[in-house]
């Protein structure tokens, strides 16, 4: 088997590779694929289009390929740029004329393009393809031992080779060998995540469509996450025709939780809903110390600057060279849920220093590292001019975390099969982008979607063994009360705040839909408890507000409460504790209703950042017990919690 699976080079090189073909380009320019991958040469006087790899109109429901390139290769440059946005795929275009050569890849870079920075330009879809090519000079910066810092990829668009850069996503790369960005092109504009649903549902359907035209077996990996989740609730008017799959890794004494898991739901999600599934068994240990892997690991480490998954794609090719295959994926979708921020302290525009911390914050005292984040933050430009409203690091994760990390992770599998995400397309990914940063944090298109496509789907837990079973029938046998209360909110000067809730019978979580809060902003949950009057009672409730985990930096912001028939009982800082706390309340009744509150409220202005999707709270588990006599005091699981009411009585 040959290394560069699936794989071009351009070059004005002529040579000669076995199993490739040959196309002389109208510039005199030689490129070199391998057959596995379609590939067309337009040409229409002096302007020229090669298409390399799978490209895809998402708004047309019949594949066109021949009417869709004499489209691109007849529009003005603008025009082009535009009808970019709609091309779903896996693909390299290499635009030309009399005066110009420009190459440009798929939305976020799946079929990977490396390109040299000295003229003449040349470009390969594998790095060391590319080497064997240019015999670059090392980079005297960027070597392999720079992973010590992060395993996945290197800082930036650079590569081990001098003279080697790779192509990053919404760039193309010209013939002067100039990187340059022509997305985005206009302001991000907010769009309700209800209005998204129906142009998703669109373009995914007419891709799936223009798919199954042809007769390649599909798949599809199936996890207990969100994004693959969301993918089957858009595929399920397709399942008749695509078997569905998760690895499961089965090497001895090399435990994984989280793909336990995603064996377990996929599993159970199958057999419930009656679709083809399979689970394949990966020994990456025995992989690496078979004698009959050891070829295909030697050209695997010469096709691939990662490891993600070597033992992976021995297996997928074992299952599936047998005829062409296409393997859906759902990757990129972490694109449209703040994935840099919701889980780092970032400032609003991008520096150098926060480029670092998304690439690893321990690498900061590195030299080497702040001179190559220094030259990617100039060399990508994302300032306010060009940025058009989008969040820098957003890009960021696109651009860098997709375009180089991901494409090595689909290039380990080209062995195998050829891969599509139907997700795959700046008018798609755009939808993703449009939501505020709380429905962006919490997924909500994401929910939105399953639930409205195929709402049994939100029976299993996402990313845990847990189903909706497990929050009602056992709670509601325990005695657990309905969570049915009234969700108020509002400001100082009386005017009222937009909640995002959503309801169980059990369960219960809301949010303020706020951006820069202000003091005195709040929220309340106030449910009336059924009493008797002069009867002693015992009130537990689980609450919880996961910002904690999302920043260490809110201490003194915002505060939730815990009152009973008008008494402050408990209070505690959103910001101190990311756990379930169970809290407990004793009180003597007065009257046959009893008022439960939970407020929560800011203490002071909290800045610009939207801190109202860090309001969220969780309320389950309410339950309400008679009890003989009670101390008439409160108390919490939570170490943070401050009591206000103590009064103990004999």
């Amino acid at each position: 088997m040959q290394a560069y699976q699936r794989g071009f080079l351009m070059t004005a090189t002529r040579l000669q590779r076995e199993g490739w073909e040959t196309i002389t380009l109208p510039n005199g320019d030689f490129f070199y694929y391998d057959p596995l991958s379609p590939v067309d040469l337009i040409q229409d006087g002096a302007r020229w289009l090669l298409a390399f790899g799978d490209i895809l109109d998402i708004r047309a429901q019949q594949r066109d390929r021949q009417e869709v390139l004499e489209r691109l290769n007849g529009q003005d440059m603008d025009a082009f740029h535009e009808a970019l946005d709609f091309m779903g795929g896996r693909y390299v275009l290499i635009r030309g004329d009399d005066t110009s050569v420009r190459l440009y890849h798929d939305a976020t870079g799946m079929r990977g393009v490396y390109f040299t920075t000295e003229a003449p330009l040349r470009a390969a879809s594998h790095l060391e393809l590319l080497q064997e090519d240019v015999q670059s000079e090392a980079h005297p910066l960027c070597s392999d031992d720079l992973r010590q810092h992060n395993h996945y990829h290197l800082p930036g668009h650079f590569t081990i080779y001098a003279s080697i850069r790779i192509l990053v996503p919404n760039h193309f790369v010209d013939e002067a060998n100039r990187m340059t960005r022509y997305y985005p092109r206009r302001p991000l504009d907010a769009l309700p995540v209800e209005a998204a649903i129906e142009p998703l549902r669109t373009w995914f359907d007419n891709q799936l469509h223009q798919l199954l035209e042809s007769d390649e077996r599909m798949i599809f990996s199936l996890t207990a996450g969100i994004d693959s989740r969301l993918s089957l609730a858009l595929l399920k008017p397709f399942l008749s025709n695509i078997e569905t799959f998760t690895y499961q890794n089965v090497a001895a004494g090399h435990h994984v939780e989280s793909l336990d898991i995603d064996v377990e739901v996929a599993a159970m999600m199958a057999r419930d809903l009656q679709f083809r599934h399979r689970i394949i068994p990966v020994d990456d240990r025995a992989f690496e110390q078979a004698e009959e892997t050891r070829a295909f690991r030697s050209m695997l480490r010469q096709s691939v600057t990662s490891r993600h998954g070597h033992a992976h794609a021995y297996e997928y090719m074992k299952l599936y060279k047998d005829r062409p295959t296409r393997h859906l994926r759902s990757n990129i979708l972490e694109i449209g849920r703040a994935f840099y921020r919701k889980n780092r302290t970032l400032p609003a525009e991008l520096t150098v220093e926060g480029a670092i911390r998304c690439y690893s914050w321990k690498s900061r005292e590195d030299e080497r590292v702040v001179s190559l984040w220094t030259s990617y933050v100039a060399a990508v430009g994302l300032t306010t001019e060009t940025l058009h409203g989008y969040d820098p690091y957003d890009l960021l994760y696109w651009e860098y975390r997709m375009g180089v990390w991901h494409q090595q992770v689909l290039a380990e599998s080209d062995v195998a099969f050829e891969t599509y995400i139907p997700f795959n397309a700046r008018a798609i990914l755009e939808l993703f982008l449009t939501p505020d940063y709380g429905d962006r944090l919490y997924a909500k298109l994401f929910y939105e979607v399953i639930g409205h496509e195929w709402p049994v789907l939100a029976f299993w837990g996402v990313n845990k063994r847990d189903t909706m079973r497990d929050y009602l029938h056992p709670t509601l046998d325990q005695g657990w009360m309905a969570l049915n209360g009234v969700i108020t909110s509002g400001r100082l000067d009386e005017t009222t705040i937009p909640l995002n809730v959503r309801r169980l019978t059990t369960h219960v979580s809301y949010h303020l839909e706020a951006n820069a809060m202000q003091k005195g902003d709040h929220m309340a949950y106030s449910q009336i408890l059924t009493t008797k009057p002069g009867q002693t009672y015992r009130l537990n409730l689980n609450v919880l507000n996961p910002f904690e985990k999302r920043s260490s930096l809110g201490l003194g912001r915002m505060r939730y409460e815990i009152w009973v028939d008008g008494v402050l009982y408990l209070s505690e800082d959103i910001a101190a504790w990311g756990g379930p706390n169970q809290v407990w309340v004793e009180f003597d009744a007065t009257d046959d209703a009893t008022e439960l509150m939970v407020r929560t409220v800011a203490l002071r202005d909290c800045g610009p950042n939207k801190w109202g999707a860090a309001s969220k709270m969780q309320l389950e588990a309410l339950r309400l017990q008679e009890i003989e006599h009670g101390h008439l005091k409160a108390g919490a699981s939570s170490p943070f919690t401050q009591l206000h009411e103590l009064i103990e009585t004999e």
